[in-house]
C-alpha cells in the first residue's frame, strides 16, 4: 500500500546509445537543456531530441512534460555532475522548489536519446523547524502511522518539500489488516466514515467537498488533495488534511473554528489507495512553494505508553490520551 499526491517524471527511453557516455558532449547538452528548460523553449528541446525520441515524446508531449515541471518545481537554480553509469550520465539539479536527478543519454550524433527526470533521493533532506501550533491528535481510537519520520524509509513524502513531515494514518483491525473482508468496498476499511477533528484552534482557509471517493486500488491524480480541509493556525501555520470522505465536510472557507470541533470523516477521495487521513503542516498556503514544518502531538498514548509532545514515526500504534 503506497499513498501518493503527486509525480510523473519523465520516462526513460535509450535509442542508438554510445555504449559509454561522454562527459564532454554530456555536460554540454546539460548545460544547453537547462537554458532553454529556464528559458521556456520547449520546441528546442524538442529539437534537441533523437527522432526515435521524438517519436516517443512527441512536441505536444514534450512541452506539457516540462511546463508542469516548471510549474511544480521552478527555474532550475543549480546543477552538477553526479558520476558516468554505462551510457548516462547524471546531473544534479537544483530546482526552486526541489531537487532532482536528470540521467541524459546521448545518441552517437549528439542528439538526446533518454531521459529521466527524478526526485534526488541522494541529497541530504533539510532538517524541517518544529511547528510553533500546538496540535492535538483529531482521531478517536487507535490508528497506525504508515507514513510518518524524517527518512525516506520512514516517510516517503520527504522527497516533497511542503510534505517532508506529512503522516498517513490508517486504522487496522485484530488481524493487523486496515480491511474487514475482501477489502473491495471502501466500506470495508476501519477507517472509513471515522469522525475526523480540529486538531488546533484557527482559520479555514480551503474547504472542498464533492469529489467522490475512488474504488480501493484505484487513484484520482486530477485532485491529489480530494475533499480536504486546510485551517490556518493561529500560530500562521497552515494545517493540510486530506481524503476526507465526500458529503461530509462540516466546515467552510472563513469560519473559525476550535481544536476538538468535527470537520468531517475519513474517506478516500483524490490521489489516495485506500481509506486513511493524510496530514502535514506547511508554512504558507501555497503548495507549490510552501515548505513542511514538523508537527508534534501534545498528548498520545504511542505503543502502549503515554508521550508528550510527541511526533509519530511509521509503525506507531497511536491514539488520543
Amino acid at each position: 500500500m503506497r499513498f501518493l499526491f503527486c509525480g510523473a517524471f519523465l520516462s526513460m527511453f535509450l535509442i542508438q546509445a554510445c555504449a559509454q557516455a561522454d562527459r564532454r558532449a554530456s555536460d554540454a547538452a546539460a548545460q544547453r537543456l537547462l537554458r532553454q528548460y529556464n528559458a521556456g523553449a520547449y520546441d528546442s528541446i524538442f529539437l534537441s531530441f533523437a527522432p526515435e525520441m521524438q517519436q516517443a515524446l512527441p512536441k505536444p508531449a514534450t512541452a506539457d512534460f516540462f511546463g508542469g515541471l516548471r510549474k511544480d518545481a521552478g527555474k532550475i537554480t543549480a546543477q552538477q555532475f553526479v558520476r558516468i553509469q554505462g551510457a548516462a550520465a547524471i546531473y544534479r539539479s537544483t530546482y526552486e522548489r526541489g531537487a532532482f536527478l536528470t540521467e541524459l543519454v546521448l545518441a552517437r550524433d549528439g542528439r538526446i536519446a533518454g531521459l529521466l527526470i527524478k526526485p534526488d533521493t541522494e541529497a541530504p533532506l533539510p532538517v524541517l523547524p518544529k511547528a510553533r501550533t500546538l496540535m492535538t491528535f483529531p482521531l478517536s481510537g487507535e490508528w497506525f502511522v504508515f507514513w510518518g519520520g524524517d527518512t525516506r524509509e520512514q516517510n516517503y513524502h520527504v522527497v516533497a518539500p511542503a510534505q517532508q513531515g506529512a503522516f498517513d494514518f490508517v486504522m487496522r483491525g485484530p488481524d493487523r489488516r486496515s480491511f474487514r473482508t475482501n477489502g473491495a468496498r471502501n466500506e470495508d476499511f476501519y477507517a472509513f466514515g471515522q469522525p475526523l477533528l480540529a486538531p488546533c484552534d484557527g482559520e479555514v482557509v480551503l474547504a472542498t467537498d464533492g469529489i467522490a471517493d475512488n474504488v480501493p486500488g484505484v487513484m484520482n491524480a486530477q485532485t491529489p488533495l480530494g475533499n480536504a480541509v486546510v485551517i490556518r493556525s493561529d500560530a500562521g501555520e497552515y494545517v493540510v488534511l486530506a481524503h476526507f470522505r465526500r458529503g461530509t465536510v462540516a466546515v467552510k472557507r472563513g469560519q473559525r473554528v476550535k481544536a476538538g470541533m468535527r470537520l468531517g470523516a475519513v474517506g478516500n477521495s483524490g490521489n489516495s489507495s485506500e481509506p486513511h487521513l493524510h496530514l502535514h503542516l506547511q508554512d504558507k498556503p501555497d503548495p507549490q512553494t510552501a515548505r513542511g514544518i514538523k508537527c508534534y502531538f501534545r498528548m498520545l498514548q504511542v505503543n502502549g505508553a503515554a508521550r508528550t509532545d510527541y511526533s509519530p514515526v511509521r509503525g506507531d500504534r497511536i491514539r488520543r490520551e
